[in-house]
């Protein structure tokens, strides 16, 4: 689970903070701010019983769910340790397992492993072709690259 600080979209709180699966946390490449779906204001009994549902099952967010810039400020193992950090977001700016003095530290890694993922599949896809290399014994390459053609050697 991941504890996030909205940093828009909830303008008329002072500090909206909230829990979250880490699976809800996207990298954004054009903002390049971390985003997560997540249930629009206004809540009711019912709607809020159904997030708290969603977020403790890990269940994956409806898609009509809006997405809001957020940093992260904590992380937990599971749930009943994710809703206690959250209280402890009351009085400090971070809740991670580690120090707080190295919370912004934390929450920085945290954002850049989630951008390693969101370009991953274009480097993994660049290295394929990098990878791509033709065998020595293949036709083409031997009518190609006739060693007996070059005629510039030198050795070292």
């Amino acid at each position: 689970y991941k504890l996030i600080h909205f940093v828009e979209g909830y303008e008329n709180e002072q500090r909206c903070i909230d829990i979250v699966p880490s699976s809800w946390i996207t990298y954004d490449v054009v903002s390049d701010h971390l985003m997560t779906i997540f249930m629009p204001l206004p809540y009711t009994t019912e709607s809020t019983e159904i997030l708290h549902c969603l977020v403790k099952s890990k269940s994956n967010p409806p898609t009509s769910w809006p997405s809001y810039k957020v940093n992260l400020v904590g992380d937990a193992k599971n749930y009943k340790s994710a809703v206690n950090k959250l209280k402890l977001l009351n009085s400090k700016e971070y809740a991670y397992s580690t120090s707080s003095d190295h919370g912004k530290i934390r929450s920085l890694a945290d954002k850049k492993s989630y951008k390693l993922k969101a370009v991953k599949p274009t480097n993994k896809d660049h290295e394929k072709k990098l990878l791509n290399v033709p065998s020595l014994d293949s036709e083409s390459d031997n009518d190609n690259n006739d060693c007996s053609k070059v005629t510039d050697c030198k050795c070292y």
